[in-house]
């Protein structure tokens, strides 16, 4: 069997943009200054320095992401720290088992539910989108599909909102649920002709 090969990338979602541009102004001011470029040589020299300087920056200010084939898209850091915290549960509940009063048990089984919850919601929310996609919005979800895993600067599906925002999970099912919005009327389908017309 073999085992999917593992990428490595720079994490431009946590880059610490600032000092992005002092290591970049920094690098860049090392570089000699404008003078006349007489060869071919001298151009691709200049342009190694510069895109030199640039990787400098990226490497510095820039944590490295590691994905694999396996990757999904659905998941987030919060989902990754809540299994974290079910997990330890987990193991708590495990090793106190002969005490079944022990309330480590019905907290591991309620934060369970939870994780559990959370996680359907992700991937629901994920197939509600791939589900409601029209003929010309459907190549963005071929770019999503054809491209890595949380490729970082590209067009990416909208995240899913929360009625509870001090906690990442969705509400627990014994929660009230909140009154249906008032339905409102289909809006004007925008089609390209119509922005050719535009233009």
């Amino acid at each position: 069997m073999t085992e999917a090969p593992h990428i490595t990338k720079p994490n431009f979602k946590k880059t610490n943009w600032p000092l992005f541009r002092q290591v970049l102004e920094e690098g860049l001011s090392k570089l000699p200054g404008c003078r006349w470029i007489r060869s071919q040589e001298e151009i691709d020299k200049r342009v190694g320095d510069v895109m030199e300087a640039i990787y400098k920056a990226v490497r510095t200010t820039t944590p490295n992401l590691k994905l694999c084939a396996w990757s999904k898209r659905w998941w987030s850091p919060e989902l990754g720290t809540h299994r974290k915290l079910v997990r330890s549960l987990a193991a708590c509940s495990y090793h106190s088992r002969f005490d079944c009063n022990d309330p480590l048990h019905e907290e591991y089984r309620v934060q369970h539910n939870r994780f559990l919850q959370a996680i359907n919601a992700k991937r629901k929310h994920w197939e509600d989108f791939l589900e409601g996609l029209d003929e010309e919005s459907m190549w963005t979800a071929a770019s999503y599909l054809s491209s890595e895993p949380t490729d970082g600067g590209q067009v990416r599906v909208p995240n899913l909102a929360y009625t509870q925002p001090d906690t990442p999970l969705p509400p627990p099912a014994d929660a009230p649920t909140p009154a249906h919005p008032t339905p409102i009327s289909d809006p004007h389908k925008l089609q390209t002709r119509h922005i050719r017309h535009i233009c």
